[in-house]
């Protein structure tokens, strides 16, 4: 019963966002090779790499547009603030109305003093 209403409360409490800077983004494509009934093919993925910064770190992200009518990032402009919850491996970008575009964490870098 008490895990039951950990969960419950775990489920209701409200996501932790903060707001952070757009820093750069950048569009490229991933390919790779695909093999299916003795054929070999050259898959190509679009990927956006993604990096914010959260006050004393630059925390960077992939972002794959898996279908053509998945949300393209490139709407976002550098500088401008964004509204970002950090979970483990990943970070989730707030949009208004719609879904957080989820973006796989693959670096995180400290930030010297003269560069905050």
């Amino acid at each position: 019963m008490f895990s039951f209403l950990l969960f419950t409360l775990l489920l209701a409490s409200p996501a932790h966002y903060q707001t952070v800077t757009l820093t750069d983004i950048h569009p490229y494509v991933d390919k790779s090779l695909v093999g299916s009934n003795g054929s070999v093919v050259t898959v190509e993925h679009d990927m956006y790499e993604i990096t914010i910064r959260t006050g004393d770190m630059d925390v960077t992200g992939e972002y794959e547009k898996r279908w053509k009518w998945s949300y393209d990032p490139a709407d976002l402009v550098i500088g401008k603030p964004l509204s970002v919850r950090i979970e483990s491996k990943d970070f989730f970008i707030k949009r208004d109305g719609q879904k957080d575009l989820k973006v796989h964490i693959v670096r995180r870098k400290a930030l010297q003093a003269a560069q905050k």
